[in-house]
């Protein structure tokens, strides 16, 4: 009975912590430029060409790996969307497909 107030006060602060499993990070090449994503909450948020820039890294990432791990649907569904100039799309689908290959893809 006595750890009880200790388990309480232990739960409330890993509840309050950040949930860096539920994120997904893109970035460019080099890593200096990064946008970060809420996996169960996608929002897009490329607003501008530096955001841009950072999609375009996670592009051409994104599709390589997806080709090499034999998901050429998704693959395919990048090129088609990118080809068009949705980047709205081509967001979406990064950002689920790397939210569903976390354990998998490189951070």
């Amino acid at each position: 009975m006595k750890y009880v107030p200790l388990l309480l006060l232990l739960s409330a602060v890993t509840a309050c912590g950040p949930q860096t499993s539920n994120q997904v990070v893109l970035a460019t090449d080099d890593g200096t430029k990064r946008l970060i994503y809420d996996c169960p909450n996608f929002r897009p948020q490329v607003e501008s060409a530096e955001q841009l820039q950072v999609l375009g890294a996670a592009y051409g990432q994104t599709v390589r790996h997806a080709s090499e791990h034999q998901h050429f649907v998704t693959a395919q569904a990048l090129m088609d969307a990118y080809k068009a100039g949705d980047w709205r799309r081509v967001e979406q689908l990064i950002v689920e497909y790397r939210c569903a290959s976390r354990a998998k893809f490189p951070p």
